[in-house]
């Protein structure tokens, strides 16, 4: 009967330091899981986070793309509007040499000496000046022919 005490004895006690192990390992696997379980909730954290950056990304990505968009029209239209331009200065360029050609022309025929006016705060009068002269001078010129013409007849 000792035996089995013993032997009961030692089965408690090995029941006993299982028992213990089991509540060590007990408390262990429930340290794991709350380690595990904050770990994932840091993880979850950081994917809510990256997702937010994603979302916000997305957003700037098709903001910035709008305003390059808008941007690019503008330097289009501004670049169609600066030719535009650019075309009717060298429209007014040509004209205003033509004329000035013109009036070199008269100038010349009526024996005037052609002198430059670049520069002269009236520059476009004395350029209408010397036309109107010059056409005056050519009336004159003409009306002269004619008038030896129809004497010689």
């Amino acid at each position: 009967m000792e035996e089995q005490r013993q032997e009961v004895k030692k089965a408690l006690d090995q029941a006993e330091v299982v028992q213990v192990e089991l509540r060590e390992e007990r408390e262990m696997s429930r340290e794991q899981v709350q380690a595990l379980t904050a770990m994932f909730t840091e993880k979850e954290e950081v994917v809510c986070s990256l997702e937010s950056i994603i979302a916000k990304y997305e957003i700037d990505k098709k903001t910035i793309k709008t305003d390059f968009l808008a941007v690019k029209d503008a330097v289009a239209n501004m670049e169609q509007a600066m030719k535009e331009q650019m075309d009717h200065l060298l429209h007014t360029l040509h004209q205003k040499e033509v004329e000035n050609q013109m009036c070199l022309k008269l100038l010349n025929a009526s024996g005037t000496e052609p002198r430059t006016t670049r520069g002269h705060p009236d520059h476009e009068g004395i350029l209408k000046k010397g036309l109107e002269e010059a056409e005056i001078w050519l009336r004159g010129t003409r009306r002269r022919r004619e008038t030896k013409h129809c004497v010689r007849l």
